[in-house]
Parts: C-alpha cells; sequence; structure tokens
C-alpha cells in the first residue's frame, strides 16, 4: 500500500483511515468519524502522527475530563486512535 509520510497530521492521517474503512466497510464508522471530527482532530489534529507521545495523550485526557467526559468515552477514543494507528502500520 501507500506508505504515509513520516511528517503526516494526526488530522490527515484521521482523513485517510475514516476514507478507508468508509471503502472497506468498516465496523461503527458513524461513532468513530464522530470522535475524530469533534474530538480528536481539534485537540490533536495538528500534531505529526509519528511524533505523538504519552505526554499528547495524558494532555488530551485531561482535556476531555475537563470537558465531562467520562472515563469510558475517552477510553472508545482512545481505541479509534490506536485502531487507525495500526490499520496505517498493516498499509
Amino acid at each position: 500500500g501507500s506508505k504515509a509520510p513520516v511528517s503526516q497530521t494526526l488530522a490527515a492521517a484521521a482523513d485517510e483511515y475514516l476514507l478507508y474503512l468508509r471503502k472497506h466497510d468498516g465496523k461503527d464508522l458513524k461513532a468513530k468519524e464522530m470522535r475524530f471530527r469533534e474530538h480528536l482532530k481539534p485537540h490533536l489534529g495538528h500534531k505529526q502522527v509519528a511524533r505523538l507521545t504519552d505526554d499528547d495523550w495524558l494532555a488530551y485526557v485531561a482535556k476531555r475530563k475537563g470537558e465531562g467526559a467520562s472515563p469510558g468515552t475517552i477510553n472508545r477514543e482512545r481505541s479509534a486512535l490506536l485502531h487507525m494507528l495500526n490499520t496505517m502500520r498493516r498499509r
């Protein structure tokens, strides 16, 4: 498959990932699109995927908790992000 540039932002990677899921009958697509559009991209979209750190994630979690998100919600957002990263690595 096409190799994503190392400098690709999370926002660009998310758009590619969601497009890929649409073409390949991805599960839970509407929920994933919402998680990226409303939360992951606004907070982390400007970061380079290859340079995401634990600190970036912890800052995201703190921000989401401050917005009133439950641990379960944050965990589902984390799962969507990890699925994207694993899908990218496989391609």
